[in-house]
């Protein structure tokens, strides 16, 4: 696949001041830019509060999030890529540290991520390729939810919907919230979810 064919990757950070330059998203966004994909790394309005409404809204009117785009969400980004995929269609959806519900924080809470049932089909039928990224200590979503979150979108292969898309479940161990500087499995499904 030739560099101009390349899809483009929006990187959605977790919320926190600054977050876009944290973590693994700095790393990754290099990695894909010298394989010649469009890369698009942006600070969240609100990084704090990760308001849905508003994030969401800025993915689609501001950073331009298109039926060609893979989005790579973590933490907050992961809702709010996911969310996304309940209404609009995808090249593919990598979500790294989902939870489907607050966990008992008043901030999570507020954020309204979590106000609406998920709908889990639909984020399949609006992808071509979707991948989960979990890891066993996460020390702020128990695997427990995680792996929930993966069961029920894997549940969608087995219930008469519309033909949907490839995915995939990928626990590793030891990774916390995936803060780290370098997620080569991450890197490696960006480039197998660009091939088709």
């Amino acid at each position: 696949m030739s560099s101009s064919s390349l899809p483009r990757v929006v990187i959605v950070p977790g919320n926190g001041e600054g977050c876009e330059e944290a973590n693994f998203y700095p790393w990754l966004a290099s990695q894909l830019s010298a394989l010649g994909f469009g890369v698009t790394l942006s600070a969240m309005p609100m990084p704090d509060a990760a308001p849905s409404d508003v994030w969401q809204s800025f993915l689609l009117e501001t950073l331009k999030v298109d039926s060609s785009c893979i989005l790579v969400g973590h933490s907050s980004g992961a809702c709010a890529v996911l969310r996304l995929a309940e209404k609009h269609t995808y090249k593919a959806v990598i979500a790294v540290s989902i939870t489907d519900n607050d966990l008992g924080d008043k901030g999570e809470r507020e954020s309204g991520w979590y106000d609406a049932p998920w709908l889990w089909s639909k984020m399949r039928e609006n992808t071509n390729h979707l991948v989960v990224f979990a890891s066993d200590d996460d020390p702020f979503i128990p695997i427990t939810v995680q792996r929930r979150v993966g069961k029920f979108l894997s549940d969608v292969d087995s219930e008469k919907t519309p033909p949907c898309g490839t995915f995939e479940y990928i626990e590793l161990q030891k990774r916390s919230h995936f803060f780290g500087l370098k997620q080569q499995e991450i890197l490696e499904a960006v480039i197998r979810c660009s091939s088709s």
